[in-house]
């Protein structure tokens, strides 16, 4: 099975698009996977590339995309409305058909992307089999549940502004006003579907499929949908979902061999590979800075809710080239799942080295070799300690990282509170009474100690420092005694502000306190968004 990733010239602009060809003849029965939105689709991308791999090891050439405003691809996220979301499946459908020469095609379409694909057909879209997991017959179903899910994001007791002129912000990803009208008004039940041969109504989980949507179809059969919570839950714990994916494969029938071509590609940002890590080089003629877009846990490389893709492409006109880094095991990075086994795993030693080496990637793919490095969580770290081992970082900008140095103190409380804390019996009885509880726990120590360990046993790397700041303290002097301009921007309730409250900082140093809602670490809320936006605008301008 072989790969082509790129982007592809569309009416909506460059979309990111994968083709996974099979190894051998295929069935003659291409597949066109269409994500769900927002969250659940960033979530599940990695799980989605799983399946369109699965089916293309069963013979069916796979293409799999990110819709405009979304992922890796082109546009403006709050402008997309079920117009361009459908014209640019419309475009992937004949530019899949031209690809690989098949004369059948299947689309699989999740959460709203199901509804993307059910309006596409009814505009005449060359849909042979259309499969629907967890689609609602009617989108004001779909969109009442975005409006609870918008108000559940972050801390319930301390409530926000969920909607800004007029767009709904479902966990850090836009709806706008013409969508919301748009999926108020859309009955699945009303298009004509004749077209479709054969269609697949999955339920959610426990809940069936829905029987009003498998009604509108000349055929259709229905089947439950198990796993679909399970692959869109966070990035790290985020698992294939294995029973639909066979209940699919089951479905869809053999079929004459056909031959397959490459999709057209577009120009512009480019991919590259390094062993596992996987890039997105975005070149700009004349830069003087490149910003290497580290990650954020284990969220894509688009970054959370797309604020690396967006910035990258705000960035283009200020005259800085930028790369966006998948490490192993995260998003198109390749191995295993990063994270499953505990947030520890994503501070894993290997990190460092790929780290590293993507600065010498991006020197060279011919982009500038002072560098802006940016993350999130764990990448926020990754970020620092490059910037204390290579003398090409100019600055870095952390946002909502649990700390500076790993593995970070137990718990943020002074000593007598920690010791007060540790003697006190009700600290200890849910470990002694629930054994998944105590096994998760024993197994984070260990993992902790174990990356301590390594650390202390690692070979002294040539650059900056050959000996590791041991705390927060000597990490900040560490930075400001290279000159490098670091900026810190951290959300109520995270952990890093503890830390920051009782130290002296530097002139090269910038802490900025986010106002807005506790407990949203990914920056999900408008309000907090709009303050990281304008955080990254200023760290970049300031080493232009």
């Amino acid at each position: 099975m072989t790969e082509q990733v790129g982007w592809f010239p569309s009416t909506a602009g460059a979309l990111f698009a994968a083709l996974h060809v099979p190894p051998g003849p295929s069935r003659g029965t291409a597949v066109v996977l269409v994500p769900p939105f927002g969250w659940e689709g960033m979530a599940a991308a990695r799980n989605l590339r799983t399946w369109a791999r699965s089916l293309a090891e069963h013979g069916h050439p796979t293409v799999r995309y990110h819709p405009p405003g979304s992922g890796d691809s082109a546009g403006d996220a709050a402008g997309q409305d079920m117009d361009s979301w459908t014209t640019a499946l419309q475009d992937v459908l004949g530019a899949t058909q031209a690809a690989t020469c098949t004369s059948r095609l299947t689309v699989i379409g999740l959460g709203l992307g199901g509804l993307v694909a059910a309006n596409a057909v009814a505009r005449g879209a060359p849909v042979d089999d259309l499969v629907l997991w967890s689609t609602p017959s009617k989108g004001r179903l779909l969109l009442r549940e975005l409006r609870a899910f918008a108000r559940m994001t972050g801390d319930v007791d301390d409530p926000f502004e969920v909607e800004h002129d007029g767009v709904l912000w479902v966990h850090g990803y836009p709806v706008g006003a013409r969508l919301q009208e748009q999926l108020a008004e859309l009955d699945v039940a009303t298009l004509d579907l004749r077209r479709v041969r054969r269609a697949l109504v999955l339920g959610r989980g426990t809940l069936p499929a829905d029987a009003r949507l498998a009604a509108a179809f000349a055929s259709a059969v229905s089947a439950p949908g198990p796993g679909y919570d399970e692959l869109t839950v966070e990035p790290r714990l985020s698992v294939p979902p294995v029973a639909v994916m066979a209940t699919v494969q089951a479905w869809l029938e053999a079929s004459a061999p056909g031959p397959t071509a490459p999709l057209p590609q577009a120009g512009g940002e480019r991919i590259v590979t390094q062993g596992p890590v996987s890039v997105i080089v975005h070149p700009v003629s004349g830069a003087a800075l490149t910003a290497v877009f580290v990650g954020a846990g284990a969220t894509p490389r688009s970054g959370p809710n797309r604020l690396w893709t967006e910035a990258s492409q705000r960035w283009q006109s200020r005259g800085i080239a930028s790369v966006r880094v998948d490490l192993e095991g995260i998003g198109e990075g390749e191995g295993p799942a990063a994270g499953a086994s505990g947030p520890e795993a994503l501070y894993a030693e290997e990190y460092r080295s790929q780290v590293r080496d993507v600065l010498d990637l991006a020197v060279a793919e011919g982009l500038p070799g002072n560098f802006l490095l940016v993350g999130l969580c764990s990448g926020g770290y990754w970020s620092v300690q490059t910037a204390l081992a290579d003398d090409r970082v100019r600055g870095v900008v952390v946002l909502n990282s649990y700390g500076l140095v790993w593995p970070p103190p137990l718990a943020p409380l002074s000593p007598r509170e920690r010791l007060h804390h540790l003697t006190r019996l009700q600290t200890w009885q849910p470990l002694l009474h629930d054994k998944v509880l105590r096994r998760d726990a024993l197994g984070r120590v260990r993992r902790s100690l174990r990356l301590l360990v390594d650390r202390f046993r690692r070979e002294p790397e040539p650059g900056r420092s050959t000996r590791a700041p041991a705390t927060t303290s000597q990490v900040l002097r560490a930075l400001e005694h290279a000159g490098v301009q670091v900026t810190l921007g951290i959300s109520p309730g995270e952990p890093l502000l503890d830390d920051l409250a009782v130290l002296p900082l530097g002139s090269t140093t910038r802490v900025v306190r986010f106002t807005g809602p506790r407990g949203a670490h990914t920056l999900s809320p408008y309000v907090l968004r709009a303050q990281a936006e304008q955080l990254l605008d200023e760290a970049a301008d300031a080493l232009l």
